[in-house]
């Protein structure tokens, strides 16, 4: 009797591990993900170049890791220090850089990463395309049903600068704004151009906004040459020609003038720096 109880027991045993359990050979081996590293000892800047064709130029004193194989869906690297990417578009996969607290996510286009440990500031500038910047301690607390993420979104010639210490974005033009296409109309020389013309001119070179009173300055016109000009040396001097002044505020260009007489009563409204 006690025999049949051990054997009934037993088949019981081996028929219920049989149905819940998986042969240890059928369980999946987890893929092992390898993380390359490049380190920039050297004072010069040195340039990496990923398998799907991003360009990396990594500034002296940074560190830049990535996974060897990249997510289906996502492009990931982190930084440390100082770097300018110019991103391969692939709308399917993303490129997301995090540094330090900031997470910076592109589709494809060109911009620079600064966020170094022992400054206070770190900073996005974007040179050509869109890029969002978010901070990572504030993405981590957004339940991942809120898509209303605190950041900025930055085009062409903008940056952001972000203050560690309050977590605070501030976002502007960037330094020295390059011209990312020349206007439909000329290059930057005009013969008696009424000055919203001007400044439509100067919108479609540089990607940014400028906010005038039209009425108050349709009466205002331009003989000028600026076409080797910066752009905050051209609008000083346009400025000046319409008795005018302007200020950046946010990533937008605020012009704020009176108007000018009419061109036949004061040669004044009239700037030729040629």
């Amino acid at each position: 009797i006690a025999a049949s109880v051990l054997i009934i027991v037993s088949v019981g045993w081996f028929t219920f591990t049989g149905q819940f359990s998986t042969p240890t050979s059928e369980v999946p081996e987890e893929q092992e993900i390898t993380v390359v590293t490049h380190v920039n000892n050297a004072d010069v800047p040195k340039t990496v170049i990923l398998s799907e064709g991003t360009s990396i130029v990594l500034q002296p004193h940074s560190v830049l890791e990535y996974p060897s194989e990249f997510l289906p869906n996502l492009r990931e690297v982190s930084l440390e220090g100082e770097a300018y990417f110019e991103v391969t578009r692939d709308p399917e996969r993303p490129f997301v850089v995090r540094s330090g607290d900031i997470v910076t996510r592109v589709l494809g286009t060109s911009f620079t990463v600064r966020n170094v440990e022992d400054e206070d500031n770190a900073l996005v500038r974007v040179r050509t395309g869109k890029v969002s910047v978010v901070v990572a301690e504030k993405m981590r607390h957004t339940p991942s049903s809120d898509n209303n993420v605190e950041g900025v979104v930055l085009m062409a010639n903008q940056q952001v600068v972000y203050e560690k210490m309050g977590m605070r974005m501030v976002k502007s033009l960037v330094e020295n704004p390059t011209v990312l296409a020349r206007p439909s109309r000329h290059n930057f020389e005009f013969a008696d151009a009424p000055i919203a013309e001007v400044f439509t001119s100067i919108e479609e070179a540089y990607g940014v906004e400028i906010v005038f009173d039209e009425e108050a300055l349709s009466s205002c016109y331009l003989n000028a040459n600026l076409d080797d000009v910066p752009l905050y040396e051209k609008l000083k001097l346009i400025c000046k020609g319409i008795n005018a002044t302007y200020e950046i505020m946010d990533s937008r260009i605020l012009v704020y003038g009176k108007g000018c007489r009419e061109p036949e009563e004061s040669e004044d409204t009239q700037l030729n720096p040629i």
